[in-house]
């Protein structure tokens, strides 16, 4: 069985921030019955760095920086 899965999270702020360091687990985890054909971040306004790494418990995390 295939799925597709849309999530949208948007945050509304009175005044400008900052995208410090933000730590995103947002990647759905692979496993012997559930094979993640294709996945996609989008962040707008587009952040100057992300960083993919995993955890000690085997969770993809995106660190995102920006300006």
């Amino acid at each position: 069985m295939k799925l597709a899965i849309t999530h949208t999270l948007l945050y509304d702020y009175s005044n400008d921030v900052r995208l410090e360091p933000h730590y995103l687990y947002l990647h759905p985890k692979q496993g012997p019955y559930l094979k993640v054909d294709q996945y996609s971040l989008q962040i707008s306004p587009t952040p100057d760095f992300i960083s993919k790494n995993v955890d000690s418990a085997d969770n993809i995390k995106n660190i995102v920086t920006g300006k």
